[in-house]
């Protein structure tokens, strides 16, 4: 035992010194660290001693930022702050920032302050406005923290007052949380295309950069790989602290990721006057070389533009026409999950001609439509300064017309399949241009239905080992070996009514399974389809192993499963097309019947049953396309006999009809089947739609008349 630990805490040893080893990237070497913590100074545990020395020693940060409240903590405690942070920072190893957090509960908001002499404290009468004009007086640098934990209506003003240039970042992710809180929200304002606190408050112009922080209120500061990412020349408090200032900084979920951002050759946090053209570069690696799955460029907090490199360093480049009083920043998203999202460039006007303004009418966000459509796309463009010269319209980067004339418009014809991010540019009569707000738009194949199934009995998920018994009714389902009793087992999947036509062509299929244990050990597993159009229960003398099986399969080399009720790419089967392609060409296969999958393979991967939780049970995504003479028939309208209010939807909606018995189902922008609560009152039905994200989806109303279908807008 004394070993093991000896070893661990040589493992440990060197995992931290291999943290402290700065990454460069361009001009900058890159350290990670947290601004935001606490001691028992306020609400914590230990004192600055313990903090800085566990956030340098144990958690390998190069930098370390206490933010104590100020209304708890004393003048002795503050003096004694900022004399330890002084002690513990030696350049080259370690940089220690004083500062404190001045805290209004469900009033004001949190903003942390740092490097000031003095601090302030949050009184009935003390403003945010307040603080902004204290902040004019004090040499320092301020965040927002946690933005919409303690709104009542007033917090940071919501952004709407003069901003300040000592505010310099903004939270993004806040104790163990990544972005999902902090950045992936819809704001204070619910008519702004969705944007969150972060693009609140840049378009409002306030000039802040990405952050983030662990807020740790006990003994394990900075023990998580996220942090804040500093781009400075050396490790030094005078080097960080410019750094800070110049909003040269980004966020991240992984600290082993490296990030670079420039705009005109200028790095993130850079103010940049406009110019007609730009060149955009973005360099990222990662030190433990996880692939880097996407590349996403924001303008104005919608986006602009994506890369999808796949690649473990990227070095990415393309030139953009910029326009005054827009910013940009770039999302990077690795394989595992985790992200980075950097700072902005801003761009500003030279104040001596106003820009146009411009809006993009046609097509609306997340509008879709058939192959080789022809979509009308119309702008509106006024400049108050002189004329408009011409509208251009963009898909993406590439110019796909213009009108010189009102109303602005152009007819796209053939446009091909796949996602669009559809622009408009107004230029006025001296050669400034402005671009619209960003319309992202799908075009699909015809007819290119989304189905899904999950399991609906303990009958149709079930395990038989070489004892030939069919068990049907375990907590779980073992994917394949179980224990010495039953060996490798065969798995039998049946899902039922299967709304798939004859002669349907199958584009893209899966079952999604949830983890029920976690388990790592080399697993692959071969999953084939029964090889009838009506195939039976798993259950009594119906076993799984001497049924006959489809000559199509596919062989799944299943990853590690780590996290219990993960339901992820891990746990999702390759494409199954070619398996179910089979099943649907049998000649006793009808439209709603039945479809057996049967596994079995080697290794262990402990997946969740109907019996052990019904909602986490599999589930069959299942994309086809009617061929023409096989197209089902439905009556699709908008029936003035169906209602659907309100829509825009923030939480629940109604919808009415005269008919006794509807069946509503609901689907994504990609067409996958999303869940809801329904509550069937005297007048309607009422959708929670609480969990949804915020985007379009489509409401299929199936009644006695047919089928009506709504598109709604999640805000």
């Amino acid at each position: 035992m004394k070993n093991f630990t000896l070893l661990l805490i040589l493992c440990f040893t060197l995992f931290r010194f291999s943290l402290s080893l700065a990454q460069s990237v361009g001009d900058y070497n890159v350290y990670y660290g947290h601004l935001h913590n606490h001691t028992s100074y306020s609400d914590g545990t230990g004192t600055p001693v313990d903090a800085y020395t566990h956030g340098r020693d144990i958690a390998g940060l190069d930098f370390m930022g206490l933010s104590e409240h100020g209304i708890q903590m004393s003048n002795s405690e503050w003096n004694r702050l900022k004399n330890t942070a002084n002690e513990y920072t030696e350049t080259g190893r370690f940089v220690a920032f004083w500062g404190f957090e001045w805290s209004s509960n469900l009033l004001y908001g949190h903003v942390s302050v740092f490097n000031t002499n003095n601090l302030v404290n949050v009184l009935n009468t003390f403003s945010f406005s307040d603080l902004k004009k204290w902040l004019d007086g004090q040499d320092g640098v301020a965040f927002f923290n946690h933005p919409g934990r303690e709104d009542n209506g007033v917090e940071f003003e919501h952004f709407n007052t003069a901003p300040h240039d000592k505010f310099v970042g903004m939270e993004l992710w806040n104790k163990g949380r990544g972005f999902e809180e902090y950045y992936y929200n819809d704001g204070y304002e619910l008519d702004d295309e969705g944007l969150s606190y972060f693009d609140e408050a840049l378009t409002r112009n306030w000039k802040i950069g990405a952050s983030g922080s662990h807020d740790h209120h006990g003994t394990s500061w900075g023990e998580t790989d996220m942090a804040m990412a500093i781009l400075a020349p050396e490790l030094s408090r005078e080097a960080l602290y410019s750094a800070l200032q110049a909003k040269r900084f980004y966020s991240t979920e992984d600290r082993s990721l490296v990030l670079s951002f420039q705009l005109g050759g200028e790095e993130m946090g850079s103010t940049l006057v406009e110019e007609a053209n730009q060149l955009i570069r973005v360099r990222a690696f990662d030190e433990e070389d996880e692939k880097i799955s996407a590349v996403q460029l924001y303008r104005n907090g919608l986006l602009f533009y994506e890369w999808a490199p796949n690649t473990t360093s990227v070095d990415l480049t393309k030139e953009i026409t910029t326009s005054e009083n827009e910013y940009y920043y770039v999302k990077i998203t690795q394989e595992d999950g985790d992200e980075a999202i950097s700072s902005p460039v801003f761009i500003e006007g030279n104040n001596s001609n106003n820009a146009p303004q411009v809006k993009l009418i046609s097509p609306e966000k997340d509008a879709i439509y058939s192959k080789n459509a022809s979509i009308h796309l119309l702008a509106e463009a006024s400049d108050n300064d002189g004329l408009i010269a011409k509208v251009e319209f963009y898909d993406g980067d590439k110019k796909i017309g213009e009108d010189n004339n009102r109303p602005y418009e152009f007819e796209w014809n053939n446009v091909s399949i796949g996602n669009h991010f559809v622009t408009a540019r107004a230029f006025d009569d001296r050669g400034l241009s402005k671009a619209s707000l960003l319309s992202k738009i799908k075009v699909k194949q015809e007819a290119q239905i989304q189905l899904t199934a999950q399991i609906s009995s303990g009958k149709d998920d079930a395990e038989e080992g070489w004892s030939t018994v069919v068990y049907n009714n375990s907590s779980d389902l073992e994917l394949v070996y179980d224990d010495w009793l039953t060996g490798n087992q065969t798995i039998g999947l049946r899902f039922n009514q299967i709304g798939i036509p004859n002669g349907a062509e199958i584009l893209n299929a899966y079952v999604q399974f949830t983890t029920d244990e976690t388990s790592s050990e080399s697993t692959q597993v071969t999953v084939k389809g029964e090889k009838s159009g009506s195939p039976q229960p798993f259950e009594g003398e119906n076993r799984i192993s001497t049924r006959a099986v489809t000559s199509a399969q596919v062989t799944w080399a299943i990853p590690a499963w780590n996290v219990v009720g993960e339901s992820g790419d891990k746990q999702r089967t390759p494409d199954l097309s070619a398996v179910l392609q089979e099943i649907i060409s049998l000649e006793d296969w009808r439209f709603n019947n039945s479809m057996a999958l049967i596994l079995n393979g080697k290794g262990k991967r402990i997946a969740e049953s109907y019996e052990g939780d019904a909602s986490g049970a599999a589930k069959l995504f299942v994309t086809y396309t009617n061929s023409p003479q096989n197209t089902m028939e439905f009556v699709q309208r908008e029936s003035s006999q169906v209602e659907l209010f309100p829509n825009p939807v923030i939480n629940t909606f109604t919808i009415q009809s005269e008919a006794d018995e509807l069946q509503i189902s609901a689907f994504d922008y990609t067409q996958h089947q999303v869940d809801f609560d329904l509550e069937k009152t005297e007048s309607g039905y009422i959708i929670d739609a609480t969990h949804w994200e915020r985007g379009m989806y489509v409401v299929k109303v199936q009644g006695a008349d047919g089928i009506t279908i709504f598109r709604v807008l999640k805000k």
